[in-house]
């Protein structure tokens, strides 16, 4: 199976697709990607107050992530060489207060920072 038919607005904050024929729709949606094989979509969602990184796979939500600690989520985008990438902004006073690409293990859910994002 794959993901199919997927558009993020970004106006409108949704992202929407379809998996053999079954329309999805999320909402709240600051960037939304999905991944070079069709079979993952990475979103980061307004939950509250806080930002999170939503992962759907073609079998639904696998899971929800809150930021690494001292960090704010930014957007996902595409990327060659690994796939897909977090962005994140550093939010600690006394160290990192750059952007970070942060890479994804999408079976595992682990956030690991990558470089710095310019």
């Amino acid at each position: 199976m794959k993901i199919e038919n997927f558009v993020f607005d970004g106006d409108n904050r949704i992202a929407r697709w379809e998996v053999d024929r079954n329309a999805y729709v999320i909402h709240a949606v600051r960037s939304a990607c999905v991944n070079a094989n069709s079979d993952f979509i990475l979103a980061v969602v307004d939950n509250g107050s806080v930002k999170v990184l939503d992962g759907f796979s073609v079998a639904g939500k696998e899971f929800e992530l809150p930021p690494p600690e001292h960090y704010a989520f930014e957007y996902v985008l595409s990327d060659n060489e690994k796939d897909v990438l977090v962005v994140c902004s550093g939010k600690n006073k006394n160290g990192d207060t750059l952007d970070w690409y942060f890479e994804i293990n999408l079976k595992t859910a682990c956030l690991k920072r990558y470089r710095r994002a310019y």
